[in-house]
C-alpha cells in the first residue's frame, strides 16, 4: 500500500482547490492513518466508513455523529475574520464572524460604486441582486427567488409584513395572537394594529397555550422560531396548522434558526430574520424575508417608494403598477455594501451545504444542524463536568433547541465573565439573565471544551455562587 507524505498531500490540496474553483481556505487535508489516504474533505476528517465520499462523516442508526466527541470544524476559522490571539468563538448567536472572503467582495463592491449610483437603481440592478435572491431562496426549501425581499433590519421586516396585514383589511372584532416570551420586536410590531381596534392577544409559550388564544377570529399568529433566551424551538408547524384551519396568517421570526435548522416556506405566510447570526454575514444591516406567494398572492404594501412599483414618467399622474415580486415591499436604497458581503456569505454557506450533502443541499443543511446540535451536548456535558451548580436553562434533549445553550447568570456577572473571558482568548455572548454559548461551523470538539474549562476557572477566581442574586439573579 502506498503511504501518501503530508507535502504530497498538500500539493493534492492545492490542485484540487485551484480545480474546483474554491478559496484557498475552504479545503482542509486530512491525513487518516487508518486508511493510508489523503481525503479531501470540507473541514472536517473523513470517516473510516465514508471512505471515497467527499465531506462525508458516518452517522450511526440514530442519526448521531459516531465521531461526535472528537468533532472538527466543518470550516477552519481562518476561512473567517476573527480576533487576534482567539481561541474559541461562540457568539454567533449575537453576531457571527465575518467571512475572510469578504474583504475582496467589499473591494468588488468598492470599483462599481465609484460608477455612480445609477448603477444601483432598481431598474439596473447590478448582477449580484439576481444571485443573492437565487442563493436566499436556496436556504429555505419551497421558495422562489421572487418570493425574496430585502430589508436594512429585522424590525424593518416585521413592520413591512404588519403593513401589509393593515392592507389586508383588519376589522375590530379580530384579533393577533403573540407568545408573551416572544422577542420585544414582534410584541412591539405587532402592537400598532390595536389602534385599528384589533385585539392583541398575548398567550403562554407552549405549544397548547398558543393554539388555544388561536379561534375564528384570529387573523394573525406572529411568533419567533425559538424561545430567544432559552433557545427551545417552538413546534411551528403545528401551531401553523392551528393557525391555517382558522384560514389566519402565520408569520415566523428566523433570526435564531436560519442557517442551522432546515426550514420550509410551504407551512407559513412568511418568514424573516437577521442575516447576521447565523447566515454569516457578520454584521447588522440586512434582514430577509421570504413571503409564501401561494398563501399571500396579492400581499400589498403599505408604505411605497420608488422600488415597490414599475417605472413611471413625470409628471406624477397618481398611476402606478406595483411590482410582481418580492422586491414591491422594498421601499429604497438598501446597503448595498453589505448586501455584496452577503452574497459572498451566502456562497459560502450554500457552497459547504451542497459539499457537504454531495450535491444535495438539504441533506448538507441537515449535516450542519447535527454538527451544531452535537457541540452543544458537548458543550452541556463539559458544564455539568465542571461542578459549579450551573442552571441550563436550554433543553437538553438537541432536537428541542435552535443553536445554543444558555446558562443562567445575572446580566452584570455575564458580563463581566465574559470581559475576563475575552483577554484568554474566548469570546461568549450574555443578556436577559444568561451566559450563552452558540457554536457554529467554524467550531470544534476542542475549542468548546477549551472555553468550557476556561469558563470553570473564570467562575472559580470570581467566586461564583449559584444560590448568591448577585450571580443568578432573583426568583
Amino acid at each position: 500500500m502506498m503511504v501518501i507524505s503530508y507535502e504530497q498531500h498538500k500539493r493534492t490540496a492545492r490542485r484540487e482547490t485551484a480545480r474546483r474553483g474554491l478559496p484557498p481556505a475552504i479545503l482542509m487535508l486530512t491525513t487518516d492513518t487508518r486508511l493510508n489516504n489523503a481525503c479531501l474533505c470540507y473541514g472536517h476528517p473523513c470517516d473510516v466508513r465514508s471512505r471515497g465520499k467527499r465531506g462525508g462523516h458516518a452517522l450511526t442508526s440514530k442519526g448521531r455523529d459516531s465521531t461526535m466527541s472528537n468533532r472538527k470544524p466543518l470550516v477552519p476559522l481562518s476561512a473567517f475574520i476573527a480576533p487576534e490571539g482567539v481561541k474559541s468563538v461562540l457568539t454567533t448567536p449575537f453576531g457571527g464572524l465575518p467571512w475572510r472572503s469578504q474583504i475582496a467582495t467589499y473591494r468588488e463592491y468598492q470599483q462599481i460604486f465609484v460608477q455612480g449610483t445609477e448603477v444601483f437603481a432598481p431598474n439596473n440592478y447590478p448582477a449580484t441582486k439576481g444571485e443573492l435572491r437565487e442563493l436566499s431562496a436556496k436556504l429555505i426549501a419551497g421558495c422562489s427567488p421572487s418570493e425574496i425581499t430585502f430589508s436594512p433590519n429585522t424590525t424593518g421586516a416585521l413592520n413591512t409584513l404588519i403593513g401589509c396585514m393593515v392592507m389586508d383589511d383588519l376589522h375590530p372584532d379580530e384579533n393577533v395572537v403573540v407568545p408573551n416570551s416572544a422577542y420585544s420586536t414582534i410584541s412591539l410590531g405587532v402592537s400598532r394594529l390595536e389602534r385599528l381596534g384589533v385585539e392583541m392577544r398575548l398567550c403562554g409559550e407552549m405549544k397548547e397555550e398558543i393554539c388555544a388564544a388561536i379561534d375564528e377570529k384570529t387573523r394573525l399568529v406572529a411568533i419567533d422560531a425559538c424561545d430567544y433566551v432559552s433557545g427551545e424551538l417552538r413546534e411551528m408547524e403545528a401551531i401553523a396548522e392551528a393557525a391555517h384551519a382558522v384560514r389566519a396568517r402565520i408569520i415566523v421570526d428566523v433570526s435564531q434558526a436560519a442557517g442551522v435548522i432546515p426550514l420550509n416556506l410551504a407551512h407559513f405566510d412568511a418568514l424573516f430574520g437577521t442575516t447576521g447570526k447565523w447566515l454569516g454575514l457578520g454584521s447588522n444591516g440586512v434582514a430577509l424575508c421570504w413571503v409564501n406567494r401561494e398563501k399571500w398572492p396579492n400581499i400589498t404594501p403599505e408604505a411605497l417608494g420608488w422600488y415597490s412599483v414599475l417605472p413611471f414618467d413625470l409628471p406624477f399622474t397618481g398611476r402606478y403598477e406595483l411590482r410582481s415580486d418580492g422586491q414591491r415591499l422594498e421601499t429604497g436604497g438598501l446597503p448595498w455594501s453589505l448586501l455584496y458581503n452577503l452574497r459572498d456569505a451566502l456562497r459560502n454557506l450554500i457552497g459547504l451545504y451542497e459539499r457537504l450533502g454531495e450535491g444535495d443541499l438539504r441533506r448538507g443543511q441537515t449535516q450542519v444542524m447535527q454538527h451544531v446540535r452535537s457541540l452543544g451536548d458537548e458543550i452541556i456535558s463539559a458544564l455539568d463536568g465542571l461542578n459549579l451548580g450551573l442552571t441550563i436553562i436550554s433543553p437538553r434533549e438537541a432536537e428541542k433547541r435552535g443553536g445554543y445553550i444558555s446558562v443562567k447568570m445575572s446580566d452584570e456577572q455575564a458580563a463581566a465573565v465574559c470581559s475576563r473571558l475575552n483577554a484568554r482568548g474566548v469570546y461568549l455572548s450574555s443578556g436577559q439573565g444568561r451566559l450563552r454559548l452558540g457554536p457554529w461551523i467554524f467550531n470544534g470538539s476542542e475549542d468548546v471544551k477549551l472555553a468550557v474549562l476556561l469558563l470553570g476557572e473564570t467562575l472559580r477566581e470570581m467566586g461564583f455562587n449559584p444560590n448568591d442574586p448577585a450571580w443568578v439573579g432573583r426568583q
